[in-house]
């Protein structure tokens, strides 16, 4: 009786540090621009703020929110007729409700919540790709450690195990608890008379 050979441990794959390095950058452009646009809807909220209170534009703080307001407003800007609420005893109009930043806070907190989802999505690609790194590539179950094909190991018939398609796990926490399949429903108890 002949027991096959035990296959000697893969090397680990090859590293791809120009793809790490590019899903890197992408990652740190990915941050540049959802930075950008979490400001602006802070600026935003601000500027809506402001107007709704009826703010001093005389003030620095209030006039700068405002100029950030325009920037961030430019491709909002006349979409809806903002709606004035008070108007003081020389016609100026002092407190506004302007829908047309209630909009854009939307579309800015959507495209927030889009580019934090590209974010999570190359973080993921990023981990995939160093823990295949760290932990070399496992054995396809459809192609034999050893290298050679089905079959080839051995001609002999052999009764004991072979241990050329095991595969080693990655240290971590066990999987969860498995559960049996349902069966059927419990019996009634027996009625006591």
């Amino acid at each position: 009786m002949t027991v096959p050979p035990v296959a000697a441990p893969r090397p680990a794959r090859p590293a791809h540090p120009q793809r790490r390095l590019l899903l890197l950058g992408l990652r740190t452009l990915v941050w540049v621009v959802y930075a950008y646009v979490v400001v602006t809807e802070v600026v935003l909220t601000l500027g809506f703020v402001l107007l709704l209170f009826g703010a001093n534009p005389d003030a620095s703080f209030v006039a700068w929110v405002y100029r950030s307001l325009d920037r961030a407003m430019e491709p909002f800007r006349g979409m809806f007729t903002p709606i004035h609420l008070n108007v003081s005893a020389n016609d100026d109009v002092r407190a506004v409700l302007d829908t047309s930043v209630l909009f854009a806070m939307i579309v800015y907190a959507f495209a927030a919540w889009a580019v934090h989802a590209v974010i999570e999505w190359l973080t993921g690609l990023i981990r995939t790709s160093e823990q295949g790194r760290q932990y070399g590539a496992e054995p396809s179950p459809w192609q034999p450690a050893t290298g050679m094909g089905p079959g080839a190991a051995s001609s002999a018939p052999s009764s004991a195990p072979s241990t050329a398609h095991t595969t080693a796990s990655p240290p971590g926490p066990a999987p969860g608890p498995t559960y049996p399949p349902p069966s059927a429903p419990p019996s009634a108890p027996p009625v006591r008379g």
